[in-house]
C-alpha cells in the first residue's frame, strides 16, 4: 500500500466556524530524520566523552609532574576520599530516612 492509500498525502478540506473552507495538507511524519537525530546524538556523546578522557589523562600526567610524586599521592588520596565520601555514611541516612 502506498502513502496515498493509507490517507498520507492527501489534502482535506475543512470549514471553518465563519464557514470559509480551507485546505490542510497531511503529511506522513519523516522516522528518518528522527533516527539520524538519535546517531547523531550518540555520536556527539562518544566524541565529547573521548576528549574528556584524554583530556583528564594529559591534567593527571601534567599534576604528576608539577606536585612530584609525594604531593601527587596525596592529591589522589583527596581525591579518593571526594570520590567515596558520598558512601562512608555505611546506610545510615537511608535508614534515617524511613
Amino acid at each position: 500500500m502506498t502513502a496515498w492509500a493509507k490517507g498520507w498525502g492527501r489534502s482535506d478540506r475543512t470549514r471553518s466556524r465563519t464557514g470559509a473552507t480551507q485546505e490542510i495538507m497531511l503529511s506522513r511524519p519523516d522516522r528518518g530524520s528522527a533516527l539520524n537525530l538519535h546517531v547523531g546524538q550518540a555520536v556527539g556523546f562518544a566524541a565529547t566523552s573521548y576528549a574528556a578522557t584524554a583530556l583528564n589523562f594529559v591534567q593527571g600526567i601534567a599534576l604528576a609532574r608539577i606536585l612530584g610524586p609525594q604531593r601527587f599521592g596525596v592529591w589522589l588520596a583527596l581525591q579518593l576520599l571526594l570520590t567515596y565520601g558520598c558512601n562512608y555514611h555505611l546506610g545510615v541516612v537511608d535508614s534515617v530516612h524511613r
